[in-house]
């Protein structure tokens, strides 16, 4: 920008020396060769520039990424902790009073049991650190699953019933007789263990 203020005339010589006036075309080369230089040199710092800025766009993305699964794992986790709180609370009304027969009681504890799995697969899927006692977990999925012996399990019925609007007779007469259990046998019951265990999951799942 500065070009002009230079003198057209070189400065080896004294004033009165012929001015030699270079051929136009030779200035315009001469500039077109130090474009064409700076160009090349431009060219050449724009892949180590792109690849600098895409660096540091997958470090936030990372970054964000990794604040937005923390954020859905923290929910699931809350999620998890409530359902299981709902569930020892059905756990413990049929501990009190047979309600085998009833088709909404046994609705809501097969929803209440399709939710803990389907947070639990979620929470153990995201591969992260989470608060959740996964220990007392598989002791309760284990629970439900094993009981009774060699039968379907109550586990198998709490699936098969999520989302259906029928009763069927062998899950009357599980829950029949978890009830009946839980009154002859209350500390060693099946119902009274799983309780226990729910209690145990949300006191040592420590949750903001």
């Amino acid at each position: 920008m500065d070009d002009f203020k230079k003198p057209i005339y070189p400065m080896k010589g004294p004033l009165e020396e012929p001015i030699r006036v270079e051929p136009i075309g030779k200035d315009k080369k001469v500039k077109d060769e130090q474009y064409t230089s700076d160009s090349t040199d431009e060219k050449k710092k724009l892949p180590a520039i792109f690849a600098a800025t895409l660096s540091i766009l997958k470090n936030v993305t990372k970054v964000f990424s990794s604040k937005k699964q923390a954020s859905s794992l923290s929910a699931y986790e809350k999620l998890l902790i409530n359902s299981l709180t709902e569930f020892k609370k059905a756990i413990i009304s049929i501990e009190e009073r047979d309600i085998s027969i009833d088709a909404s009681y046994a609705q809501n504890l097969s929803e209440l049991f399709y939710q803990i799995t389907t947070l639990h697969s979620q929470i153990v899927g995201s591969h992260l650190g989470t608060k959740i006692n996964l220990a007392k977990m598989q002791c309760f999925f284990q629970l439900v699953h094993s009981y009774p012996e060699n039968e379907r399990s109550l586990a198998f019925y709490l699936q098969e019933f999520a989302g259906k609007d029928w009763l069927p007779f062998p899950f009357i007469e599980m829950l029949k007789n978890l009830h009946k259990e839980y009154s002859l046998h209350k500390e060693t019951s099946t119902l009274y263990i799983i309780e226990k265990t729910l209690q145990e999951i949300i006191d040592t799942s420590f949750l903001d």
